[in-house]
């Protein structure tokens, strides 16, 4: 994990993310080689950086009808937010259920769905990386796949 961007020009974040208020969410920022993702609320826990190919894969992955059938949540509903810091040394994410798509061409985007308290949360890391997990609750995580299906975030539609 890398420390996090001194500029706050290109991140983007999905315009599904400022509903009811609340303008927290996935932020992603595109670069030549790489796409970075950080958390918007909690950008002093660093970004996560995959290739390209990686991230490519994993936006196909999220906007699957049949992954996102698997979830224990559905995007369409409010998610319930939670206090992501507080709950972090509580979640075993050592034993989670950790998800990706193959890239082809190394480090592939993992997610894993975690539930406390009734919450449902979503690491994200890069597999390459088994240390620094980004966490985000489960309207973070709705805004960002609703985006997605959008093509908010897909670098084959944005330029380098």
């Amino acid at each position: 994990m890398s420390p996090h961007s001194a500029s706050n020009a290109a991140w983007i974040k999905s315009r599904w993310s400022e509903g009811g208020g609340q303008q927290d969410c996935v932020e992603i920022e595109f670069r030549p080689n790489a796409v970075a993702v950080r958390d918007s609320k909690n950008r002093h826990r660093g970004e996560l950086t995959f290739s390209r190919t990686a991230w490519t894969s994993h936006l196909a992955l999220i906007t699957d009808p049949a992954e996102r059938a698997t979830w224990p949540m559905s995007i369409y509903v409010p998610g319930r937010r939670g206090d992501k810091d507080g709950v972090r040394p509580l979640l075993d994410l050592a034993h989670a259920d950790w998800r990706g798509a193959d890239p082809n061409d190394g480090a592939r985007v993992e997610y894993a769905f975690l539930s406390h308290a009734g919450a449902v949360f979503v690491a994200m890391r890069n597999s390459a990386e088994w240390r620094g997990e980004l966490l985000f609750d489960a309207a973070e995580w709705s805004a960002f796949v609703l985006g997605a299906m959008d093509n908010e975030f897909n670098p084959a539609l944005t330029p380098a």
